[in-house]
């Protein structure tokens, strides 16, 4: 019984390290298709919320095709 305790609780930790550290374009992707899916309530809600496009560069492409200029402030 022991064992399949340990095995449950490192296979979530696995699920959830895999999901944090996953870039947002693909968390988004699998998302969207999850959604289509019967999924219960709690875990909807968290579907729901990487569905969003990201804060961070690359979340949402709309950055437009001009760089930013980088800023270099000595000491």
């Amino acid at each position: 019984m022991q064992i399949w305790i340990v095995a449950i609780a490192v296979a979530w930790c696995s699920l959830y390290a895999v999901w944090t550290l996953m870039p947002g374009a693909a968390r988004r992707a699998i998302a969207l298709h999850l959604l289509r899916l019967p999924v219960p309530k709690p875990l909807r809600s968290v579907l729901e919320r990487a569905r969003q496009p990201t804060g961070a560069c690359g979340g949402c492409d709309n950055c437009g095709s001009t760089p930013k200029p980088i800023k270099i402030h000595r000491r």
